[in-house]
């Protein structure tokens, strides 16, 4: 009888540890169930978090681009109107030089004295906008012609000047800064036929 309880007590235990083991088990399936649906949780938050960022970025890159094309209208705009108005501060300038030939053509000139004095103070105000637009003049008297900046209307045969000199200056060269806008019109020493 001792081994029939035995065998019982046995027969309990492991009827107890199988129990035991299923329930450790089911325990185990059941946070393995809850990980399962965690992780799950955790991967669509992490899909979802990543498709809203990538709307953000395709958002900023469309806004980017908008800006980017805006800008250079406006830039397109802007230098247009330059280009169209570039000459305005000139023609303020040349403005004042035209309100002083009107004053000396309605003055009531009672010498020429006068009146070449008021030429010249014209000339002077005219020759100071040239100046601050960076319009300068050049003579060449007595230089060695150069068909870079001269254009030589004449030669005139002579024993005075040495071949090849300006002899005389018709009109002035001009320079734009360090262009050359209308070259001088001179007149050429030659050699002289004997």
């Amino acid at each position: 009888m001792k081994k029939e309880e035995n065998t019982e007590l046995d027969s309990e235990e492991q009827t107890k540890e199988q129990e035991d083991h299923q329930a450790d088990k089911q325990e185990l399936d059941d946070k393995q169930e809850n990980l399962d649906e965690n992780e799950s949780d955790a991967s669509e938050d992490i899909v979802s978090k990543l498709e809203q960022e990538v709307d953000q970025n395709r958002n900023k890159y469309l806004r980017a681009i908008a800006d980017l094309e805006n800008y250079k209208k406006r830039v397109m705009k802007e230098r247009s109107e330059l280009i169209k108005y570039s000459g305005e501060s000139v023609i303020i300038d040349f403005l004042d030089v035209l309100d002083d030939l009107d004053r000396a053509c309605n003055a009531d000139a009672t010498s020429v004295e006068k009146v070449i004095e008021g030429v010249q103070m014209i000339q002077k105000r005219l020759e100071g906008v040239f100046k601050k637009h960076s319009v300068e003049s050049k003579d060449y008297l007595g230089e060695d012609f150069d068909p870079n900046c001269h254009e030589a209307l004449t030669t005139v045969p002579t024993d005075e000047h040495p071949v090849g000199k300006v002899m005389e200056q018709l009109k002035k060269a001009y320079f734009f800064k360090d262009k050359l806008i209308r070259p001088a019109q001179v007149v050429v020493s030659a050699k002289k036929e004997e």
